[in-house]
């Protein structure tokens, strides 16, 4: 309970804020990572309300009937669009990372024309981290647009908008933005590279991996096999490979550019603060309502 709250109740009244629905990265389920760190410095706008998905890759290092990246992802979907339902005039906003990500953006396309669109008037707007479903040219207003786009193989047409702003901010590390790696899960080339590397990438989201890493050498084994099976665009798979490669020995360890937004790791932009002046910005944009 925040002062706020305490304020409202000792004036007889309610204090209404906005719900974030936060989406943690792959294996992070119950844990504090980048979305609950975002909503959770704005307290009195935001509610967070934590999307309780299984966020596994599978049986490796977990048990053996743990879903699938797909499947979770799926899952998370799924829950929103109950929650959503149960709360029909809640306004609320969208928070995710990596896996997570991806499952917010997939609720936010659906928001936006498609099978939730009678909840779009609800929504606030969003940020994601590391964004798998990043559009070409989409990216948080306070950093460069880090080129490509996201490696997934559905990636947001456009973004949502309230009153001429955009509402939605993708945020990834990028040599462009002045980071020492590029996040290959929020930027891969567009055209035939990329296309390799996703196709990669979409294989390996169905099976069973539960970390990461384990995931990251997984594409990087997949690209290496592209490039020696390569008959159509074989430097389209050598430079598809190179990237993946480049990923995993990027400097700061594997993967640093996509478990470092924070600025935990020396060379990579702590994007939190800016992630939650834009929570901040579009929460003032509409006035709060519950489901009641």
């Amino acid at each position: 309970m925040t002062w706020a709250d305490v304020a409202c109740k000792l004036d007889g009244i309610t204090h209404v804020r906005h719900a974030a629905l936060t989406f943690n990265g792959t294996w992070g389920a119950g844990l504090v990572q980048y979305p609950s760190m975002v909503a959770g410095a704005l307290p009195d706008l935001i509610e967070e309300i934590p999307v309780p998905y299984p966020a596994s890759f599978g049986p490796l290092g977990g048990d053996a009937s743990s879903m699938s990246y797909a499947q979770s992802v799926q899952w998370a979907f799924n829950w929103v669009s109950q929650w959503l339902a149960a709360n029909p005039l809640r306004t609320f906003s969208l928070i995710g990372y990596s896996q997570g990500a991806e499952a917010a953006a997939r609720v936010a396309m659906a928001l936006q024309g498609g099978s939730l669109a009678h909840y779009l008037p609800n929504f606030i707007g969003g940020i994601a981290f590391g964004p798998p479903c990043r559009g070409a040219g989409f990216h948080a207003p306070t950093i460069a647009d880090p080129g490509g786009r996201g490696i997934a193989n559905v990636n947001m047409a456009s973004l949502p908008t309230i009153g001429g702003k955009v509402v939605w901010a993708d945020y990834v590390h990028s040599k462009a933005n002045g980071d020492a790696g590029d996040d290959m899960y929020g930027v891969v080339p567009t055209g035939a590279v990329g296309q390799i590397m996703t196709d990669v990438y979409s294989i390996a989201t169905q099976v069973q991996l539960n970390n990461i890493g384990l995931l990251t050498t997984n594409v990087i084994d997949g690209l290496t096999y592209a490039v020696k099976d390569a008959v159509s665009a074989p430097l389209a798979a050598i430079e598809a490979a190179g990237d993946g490669i480049a990923f995993l020995a990027a400097p700061g360890g594997p993967t640093a550019p996509h478990i470092s937004y924070g600025g935990e790791i020396d060379g990579y932009s702590n994007l939190l603060p800016d992630a939650t002046a834009f929570l901040a910005e579009i929460a003032d944009l509409t006035p709060a309502r519950t489901a009641a």
